[in-house]
């Protein structure tokens, strides 16, 4: 969400669930600024996907917003993301993985 030109937060669904749905409150009735995160970690494109792995990991993020210079909001970046990039940058280790054997289970119901 941006206020004028520079981030103001950012609305997940994390924060929609835990702080409107886990409430009770009607959605329809609560303002973006009420239940977003303000002020965001952010990144910007000049940073590595190491930086972005390591916010997400350290503060417990799946999404993480890059901005420009002035703080502008420009793309966000998700854990789908960073997964997608990782298969791309290494197919042949994650394609080729050897198949994991079929487990029993110790029950009927799966338990």
């Amino acid at each position: 969400m941006t206020r004028g030109s520079a981030l103001a937060g950012i609305l997940t669904e994390r924060d929609i669930v835990a702080k409107a749905l886990g409430e009770g409150r009607d959605l329809a009735r609560i303002p973006v600024t009420e239940i977003m995160t303000p002020d965001p970690i952010t990144l910007q494109p000049d940073d590595s996907v190491a930086f972005v792995m390591n916010a997400m990991h350290v503060g417990g993020y799946r999404h993480v917003p890059i901005v420009d210079e002035r703080n502008q909001p420009l793309a966000v970046v998700s854990v789908k993301d960073i997964i997608a990039f990782i298969v791309e940058s290494f197919p042949e280790e994650i394609l080729n993985l050897p198949p994991k054997p079929i487990r029993k289970a110790k029950r009927q119901d799966g338990g």
